[in-house]
């Protein structure tokens, strides 16, 4: 359900009003029929105007005053109390630091998306409505509250952990890094947090369900020993940053889905890293350096020895021709390695 911020404002300010015991107005100020249906929504998207199709890639749209008023998206505090039951929550262009009470949706939320904001860092909307946002996240949440530590760092309440979600999707924003405030999301099982400005990963070693995660369009030139916080990936999509070394990655076994196109791999050996995961199925390579290189395809896929005919490059699988070419390449690889060894 689409509802525009002016709306979801207009709710809460209404919930924060006092209520006559008895309406003698012929239900002229009846505001239950507004909050049963809002109870019931399972899922939420909030945008900055009511028809918001032409705003989803201008930062600018929240600091413009809607039609002739001078109500700005952009300054307008809110709480979502009535909207308890929700299970998926987008907000386009629209800051969540403006969400003053979310304790309510943390115990049924699975989705939450957040495109096209000047948002920089994660906590910034899985703690949105905490005044401590910006002091360290402990590796877990606590049952109960800890006292106040004399260097400022609060540990976080039990209450700021999302039980349920599953996916968060930040895509389209001005992310530099991934925070420690993740570890308030345990079961996240999809971390989208493409189109950003993020050049290293971190905090994912807790997020023991997390199995995909899609980082294309950032900063990243390096993948140190990527195994060490995620382990249990099935799903990796790394497309348009600066990776040059896939030796990060050797370790990655649970993987069968791997993006690297539009990179700058350049040397054919590099292949060789993913080449031994023993699970991969899908690899895209198309956009790097070494794909504009002769007999691209047979000389990756004979990186696979035998597994080559299980393998789908850029969303193709080998051809015949191609299979032929890659089992001599590879015998002929075979046979130098064990040259070297002697």
């Amino acid at each position: 359900m689409y509802f525009n911020i002016l709306q979801v404002f207009a709710i809460s300010e209404r919930l924060a009003l006092p209520c006559p015991p008895i309406d003698e107005q012929g239900g002229k100020y009846d505001f239950s029929h507004v909050l049963d249906f809002c109870t019931q929504l399972a899922a939420l998207v909030v945008t900055p105007v009511k028809d918001s199709s032409n705003f989803a890639q201008d930062y600018n749209t929240v600091d413009v005053p809607i039609g002739r008023s001078n109500i700005i998206p952009n300054r307008l505090s809110f709480n979502l109390n009535a909207f308890r039951n929700l299970k998926t929550l987008k907000f386009s262009a629209l800051s969540t630091e403006n969400i003053v009470d979310i304790e309510l949706l943390k115990p049924t939320l699975q989705t939450i998306c957040v495109h096209n904001t000047t948002i920089t860092h994660i906590n910034q909307v899985l703690l949105c409505d905490n005044l401590h946002k910006g002091c360290d996240v402990p590796s877990l949440v606590p049952e109960h509250a800890a006292p106040t530590s004399s260097n400022g760092n609060d540990e976080l309440l039990s209450t700021d952990a999302w039980n349920e979600l599953s996916e968060l999707d930040l895509t389209g924003n001005l992310l530099t890094q991934i925070d420690g405030s993740v570890r308030t999301a345990p079961k996240l099982r999809r971390l989208v947090l493409e189109q950003n400005r993020i050049r290293t990963v971190q905090n994912l070693a807790e997020l023991p369900h997390l199995q995909m995660l899609s980082l294309s369009g950032n900063l990243i030139a390096e993948c140190v020993d990527w195994h060490l916080t995620m382990g249990n990936l099935v799903t990796l999509k790394l497309s348009q940053n600066k990776i040059k070394s896939l030796s990060g990655l050797r370790k990655l076994l649970s993987l069968v889905n791997l993006d690297l196109s539009c990179n700058l791999i350049e040397d054919l050996d590099e292949v060789v890293y993913v080449a031994n995961l023993p699970l991969l199925e899908t690899l895209r390579l198309t956009g790097n350096p070494l794909a504009g290189s002769v007999d691209y395809r047979p000389r990756v896929l004979a990186r696979f020895h035998q597994r080559a005919a299980e393998i789908s490059l850029d969303n193709e699988p080998g051809t015949q021709q191609e299979m032929d070419t890659a089992l001599v390449l590879s015998a002929l690889l075979i046979a130098r390695q064990r040259q070297r060894q002697k």
